[in-house]
């Protein structure tokens, strides 16, 4: 939790802003996934801070969104592909995923310590 919170913060994904009157806030919530090798052993602790998206109704509060994705015939294509070609491929394991795409709209959030932030850039809908 605390690697997740620093990214965040260096990141400038949010800041800090007074209470505002009729503001309509999203909450958060935390996910967390264990890591584990091919024998099953616990490698790691994951901690991911999420948005509670499903609170949002499209229309109302949002316009449109936006994931980033790519569909699994992608990945089996290229990896097809390589062994064709051979290609070496290599893995990836992104420790601090979220996005940090800048946004237009004026989204706050709300802390579970009562204070309120401002969104800056993207964060992870759940």
């Amino acid at each position: 939790m605390k690697e997740e919170m620093q990214a965040i913060n260096q990141s400038q994904t949010w800041e800090l802003v007074s209470p505002l009157d009729n503001c309509k806030s999203i909450g958060l919530k935390w996910i967390f996934k264990v890591k584990k090798n091919q024998q099953g052993e616990i490698i790691r602790h994951k901690a991911q801070l999420v948005v509670k998206g499903y609170s949002q109704r499209h229309g109302l509060d949002y316009k449109e969104a936006f994931t980033p994705v790519v569909c699994f015939e992608s990945i089996r294509a290229l990896i097809a592909l390589a062994a064709l070609r051979g290609w070496i491929l290599h893995h990836l394991d992104v420790k601090l995923a979220f996005l940090n795409g800048e946004i237009e709209e004026e989204i706050y959030i709300k802390q579970p310590d009562g204070s309120l932030w401002k969104a800056e850039k993207a964060l992870f809908y759940n």
